[in-house]
């Protein structure tokens, strides 16, 4: 299946919509495929706080798309 502009667009969306934290997060491990370690280095939190900011992330994004296919 290839996304439309209008895909791509409500993606974008909703991560600008993310709490900084874990929209910083969620585009360094998922779009810069940084490690959980790299990106805890560079944000100057704990490992277990970057996965808890990814995994809420994804939760709120899998959220707002299932709503929609609705």
């Amino acid at each position: 299946v290839v996304p439309t502009r209008l895909d791509l667009q409500a993606v974008k969306a909703a991560v600008e919509a993310l709490p900084m934290k874990q929209r910083s997060a969620l585009i360094m491990h998922k779009f810069q495929e940084l490690s959980y370690p790299e990106i805890a280095r560079a944000l100057d939190i704990q490992e277990d706080a970057v996965r808890a900011n990814v995994y809420q992330a994804m939760k709120k994004l899998r959220a707002e798309f299932s709503e929609k296919d609705v």
